[in-house]
């Protein structure tokens, strides 16, 4: 979830990317990142197929800690509050 990550996977500069999504998008890179790995990260928990944890496997989260304190931030709810909504 690292800006410079996604520039490099695109073949950009980390600065070039992070000016793009600003103008494109009105909102930072980081923000613009975290909305798309939220978005992710929903339709696999609605999806069902997969655990918590297996879905933090899928998503590049270290541990299941981490993915539930992300998904919190950006949501309100656990993923498994999530899942049951």
């Amino acid at each position: 979830r690292d800006v410079a990550l996604y520039a490099q996977k695109a073949g950009l500069s980390p600065k070039y990317m992070a000016k793009v999504i600003m103008a494109e998008s009105g909102k930072r890179p980081i923000e613009w990142i975290r909305d798309y790995v939220i978005l992710d990260a929903k339709t696999l928990i609605k999806g069902g197929r997969q655990t918590i944890g297996e879905l933090c496997r899928t998503l590049n989260f270290k541990t299941q800690a981490q993915f539930n304190k992300y998904f919190k931030d950006a949501t309100g709810m656990t993923p498994l509050e999530y899942r049951k909504s």
